[in-house]
């Protein structure tokens, strides 16, 4: 907007010393200091004509005695914000890398520490003139009436100051033997630790550690074929972990601007102590194997993995018998998951002037809630239509696809019908309520891919080129946006489903767009919107991008000059669902939709 301009401009400084010395031959001793300052400025202005300062006049102004009295001055309104960060990182190594015979041992120890502080502050200026810098002066304290509906109210003040320092160190050790090329043992320990107030050394700190094999297969002497000229099998397992930086030993409190009502400096609670908090912890265990035709013609790796998530993080209600009506960080969950990734490259045509290489990449994955411990009341909790929640349900993904029952449209009125106690019913209430329990929903499935990669083809012919990539999601399910006659009503939202739905007795054989009720039912319209019958499959395959290039006759003094077009987001190929929808921007998504973008260019080289 012409009356509305934000500026962000952003400054950030990083700077490195390294100090690197050998020892004796293969151990060397290392040093590195870093620090970075970055510095923020924010500026919002909405002058005195745009309708954010006229709204903020107009609703405050006050009427007395036929006298208007501008509680907020006509002007414009000023947003300045601020951020300052340091940050100092030192970090210390001790390698070794050295062959004797057939052996060969490679191992790094060291420590590294960061501290980091963030400041920032916010302010706004009412009636607020550029040309000579003035502002006015604000009562935060009064209420006022407003001018809409009558109701009193504070004038927003928007000034807080914050700063936040957090320190890391973590402590570090890796290393690996390997025996004639053939067998090779690694592994790792790390210690981290920050500066989690009021914690006991020994609970700042958690140890991460992972061990590993590979197995070189092809330098074996009994492996003695002509078409793999390369197999190697590896296998690790690891343990990591994560800690949330509120975790704190006391409770916590936070100040702010004093209350508007008596003036007084106020404060809230922002943590509370949770002695039974732990790590949130993940293992890991990785199978995998690496191959290699001749002249490498076929080259890859797959790939399985299993998943273990302990004592996951999430917000949980504190016990109502201690006198807080609050959420906290709890352990909540626990959860595993497996799968396997496909990499491989393949030259498919390989003469002097015209080659032809692709690349197939290819995932599959599935997750499972083993434990759940934050209980829901309501079934309407596992049906939510904007992003799908985690499911808590133990034996079922993550992230799963729930809804309510669909009984069609009524064949005499044309409003939605589902389920109640085993009977069609139109009792929104109930049904969106306590009538619906979780085992009354219909499952369908995970709401997230579990077969997805990308297929890349390259194909040149002389000074010619050209490339093509797919991607490919499946194995998924997503909720398609309706009309919700509700916000139609209050706000004119509508969707284009508007104009298929029932009109006439009949119209539910052809449609199953409820009818137009010329009322407002937030009720009906969760139901509607929860409905299977908006349930759709996610799967679909991508054309993600073209690329058409040239080498142009090289000039004097150029080794190189390539000239190219790309065509970006080009367009769906196929998808499984009926109703044309993008699952990938999908309005009940959120997202936006990536337009379709056309670059040309040349690449040069000297």
């Amino acid at each position: 907007s012409e009356h509305q301009i934000r500026r962000s401009p952003a400054t950030d400084l990083l700077g490195t010393i390294e100090l690197n010395y050998e020892i004796i031959k293969g151990l060397k001793i290392a040093g590195n200091y870093q620090y970075e300052q970055a510095h923020g400025l924010g500026t919002s202005f909405a002058d005195q004509y745009s309708y954010m300062a006229r709204d903020y006049v107009n609703r405050f102004t006050q009427l007395q005695n036929n006298k208007v009295e501008y509680i907020i001055p006509v002007g414009g309104i000023l947003d300045k914000s601020t951020s300052l960060m340091h940050a100092n990182n030192l970090r210390g190594t001790l390698s070794f890398d050295r062959s004797f015979g057939k052996h060969m041992i490679t191992a790094i120890a060291g420590a590294e520490m960061r501290d980091a502080r963030q400041e920032s502050n916010n302010n706004r200026f009412y009636g607020y003139n550029p040309d000579n810098l003035t502002f006015g002066n604000i009562d935060y304290k009064t209420s006022y009436p407003t001018v809409i509906t009558g109701a009193k109210d504070y004038v927003p003040n928007s000034q807080t100051l914050s700063e936040t320092v957090t320190r890391f160190v973590s402590q570090f050790a890796n290393a690996a033997y390997s025996f004639d090329n053939r067998y090779t043992l690694s592994g790792s320990l790390r210690r981290d630790a920050s500066n989690l107030f009021g914690l006991k050394t020994n609970d700042q700190w958690n140890p991460f550690w992972s061990a590993g094999a590979a197995w070189k297969i092809s330098n074996e002497k009994f492996f003695n074929t002509g078409l793999v000229s390369y197999l190697n099998l590896r296998t690790s397992y690891g343990f990591s972990g994560n800690i949330d930086p509120a975790m704190v030993a006391v409770n916590t409190i936070a100040f702010s601007s004093p209350s508007v009502f008596t003036g007084d400096p106020s404060a809230a609670f922002v943590n509370f102590y949770n002695p039974l908090l732990r790590w949130e912890t993940s293992k890991m265990l990785n199978i995998a194997l690496d191959f290699r035709t001749k002249n490498n013609r076929v080259v890859g790796a797959l790939e399985f993995y299993h998943k273990w998530g302990r004592n996951l993080f999430g917000q949980a209600p504190i016990d109502l018998t201690t006198g807080v009506n609050t959420s906290m960080q709890r352990n909540v969950a626990n959860m595993h998951g497996q799968g396997w990734d496909l990499e491989l490259t393949t030259k498919n045509i390989d003469h002097t002037h015209l080659k032809w290489n692709s690349t197939l990449n290819m995932s599959q994955y599935k997750d499972v809630i083993d434990d759940y411990l934050i209980s829901r009341t309501l079934a309407q909790q596992y049906v939510n239509v904007a992003t799908p929640p985690i499911s808590g349900i133990k034996g079922k993904p993550v992230y799963a696809i729930y809804s309510y029952k669909w009984a069609g449209l009524d064949p005499n009125t044309g409003e939605a019908q589902g389920y109640l106690n085993g009977e069609v019913s139109k009792d929104y209430t109930a049904i969106t309520g306590t009538g619906t329990k979780e085992e009354d929903l219909n499952y369908h499935g995970s709401a997230i891919p579990t077969l997805f990669g990308n297929l890349q083809n390259s194909v040149s012919y002389k000074d010619f080129s050209f490339q093509i990539g797919i991607t490919y999601k499946l194995g998924y399910w997503f909720r398609r946006s309706s009309i919700n006659y509700t916000n139609l009503f209050n706000s004119g939202k509508g969707h284009s489903d508007y104009a298929y739905r029932w009109q006439n007795p009949g119209d539910e054989l052809i449609t199953d767009i409820p009818v137009n009720p010329y009322t407002t039912n937030s009720n009906r319209d969760r139901f509607y919107e929860g409905a299977s019958v908006l349930v759709e499959k996610g799967d679909h395959i991508r054309l993600q991008y073209i690329n058409f290039g040239y080498d142009l006759p090289t000039f004097k003094g150029f080794k190189r000059l390539h000239i190219y077009i790309n065509i970006q987001n080009i367009g769906i190929l196929w998808k499984a669902n009926k109703a044309g929808i993008d699952p990938d921007f999908n309005l009940g998504s959120g997202r936006t939709i990536v337009p379709r973008s056309y670059s040309v260019g040349i690449k040069t080289s000297i």
